[in-house]
């Protein structure tokens, strides 16, 4: 304790502390102001009451099919694969490939098909299946992959008693567990991005002042030494998260007092959330470096958060599963979140148990070059002396 006390300390001290510090408070407050959104009842007659994202088929499959029939006709496909736009236009083979899935899923020829038609729906497995195929023909990162249909299809528009109800179920758990999944959305891309400078700065700075070769010669264990600089990282990345939900949270108990609020709630899913992409990157992080014994190699960790949010799903109002990176960029639907709380809460214990494996593999290799340099060390005098 004691240690992990000492490198805590070091680490607030240190310039890559406050530069992180800076870089999350500017990219949060960019993205969700300077105020928590305001949790107001929905009255009749509204113009709009939001949207929601349903899992009915019989809702999404007449939308689907509607949209393919036009793109096939038109032969035009819009893709985005790793994350950019590409606009496709397929081969007579290929689009007669999806004509005749399209026919067997409609159960009928694939001239046939009418935007009136009440189309018996298929099994999700099998749609499913189905799209997948119509995806890979297209070139993939279409609307129709299998984890994307549901995003472009499934969106409905809310009612009044839908929204009323929605308001309701957010009061009764606390408006700032509502704002902690908004928080938290943004707070993951970020975390993802900027987390992987803390252990390239320290362990760099480690190595430029020779105090890797200090570490080495010390009595300390190689499972202590690497857990204690992977949780003092971990912990300093998420108090500075914690700190600005914190700045949120008292304007949202100023707003609205102590009891539309749930602080322990709020506070533990931020950490729930957060907590598995800061321990997995921080223990990558010190991995790669450590392997490499170069910064350079380092610096492919943020590419690889660039590349990893570029070829995530489009899904970014309802993605709570098993990725690192989840994303419910809204502040209501509550029903659906709470649906999915088994999901997540499996999901996040997925990321937590890799990152202890990347940490146990580290160990391990730093054990070994410890060993490595006390060979060498005993035999200096002998070549010394030769």
């Amino acid at each position: 304790m004691r240690s992990l006390i000492q490198e805590f300390k070091r680490i607030l001290k240190s310039l890559i502390f406050l530069g992180l510090i800076v870089a999350f408070v500017l990219a949060l407050v960019s993205q969700l102001g300077s105020k928590p959104p305001e949790f107001q009842e929905p009255k009749p007659n509204q113009e709009t009451y939001g949207i929601y994202l349903t899992d009915d088929l019989d809702y999404i499959y007449p939308n689907l099919m509607v949209d393919l029939k036009t793109a096939v006709d038109a032969n035009y496909f819009a893709t985005y694969p790793f994350g950019f736009y590409r606009e496709k236009n397929l081969n007579d083979s290929e689009l007669n490939a999806i004509k005749a899935i399209m026919a067997e899923m409609a159960g009928k020829p694939y001239e046939e098909i009418s935007d009136n038609d009440h189309l018996k729906n298929p099994s999700q497995a099998k749609l499913e299946l189905q799209l997948e195929k119509i995806d890979a023909l297209i070139g993939g990162g279409s609307f129709y992959a299998s984890d994307e249909y549901k995003v472009h299809f499934g969106k409905k528009g809310m009612s009044y008693e839908e929204a009323l109800s929605d308001y309701h179920l957010m009061r009764g758990q606390g408006f700032d567990l509502a704002f902690a999944r908004y928080f938290s959305d943004y707070a993951g891309i970020f975390t993802m991005l900027l987390t992987w400078f803390m252990g390239l700065y320290l362990w760099n700075k480690d190595r430029k002042e020779g105090v890797a070769n200090t570490l080495y010669v010390k009595s300390i264990s190689s499972l202590k030494l690497i857990m204690t600089r992977v949780l003092a990282m971990s912990l300093a990345i998420l108090l500075i998260i914690l700190a600005i939900f914190t700045y949120y949270e008292g304007q949202l108990l100023f707003d609205y007092g102590l009891d539309l609020l749930s602080p322990l709630k709020a506070y533990g899913l931020v950490i729930a959330w957060i907590l598995p992409i800061i321990l997995f990157i921080v223990s990558l992080s010190s991995l790669i470096t450590i392997a490499s014994k170069s910064i350079l190699f380092g610096f492919l960790g943020p590419i690889f958060s660039m590349v990893y949010l570029m070829s995530s799903s489009a899904n970014i109002y309802y993605n709570i599963g098993y990725v690192l990176l989840l994303r419910y960029n809204s502040v209501g639907n509550e029903k659906y979140f709470i649906s999915q709380i088994n999901t997540f809460l499996i999901g996040r214990t997925v990321w937590l148990v890799l990152a202890i494996l990347i940490i146990v593999l580290t160990v391990f290799l730093y054990e070994r070059r410890r060993r490595g340099y006390h060979a060498f060390k005993s035999i200096l005098p002998i070549k010394n002396r030769v």
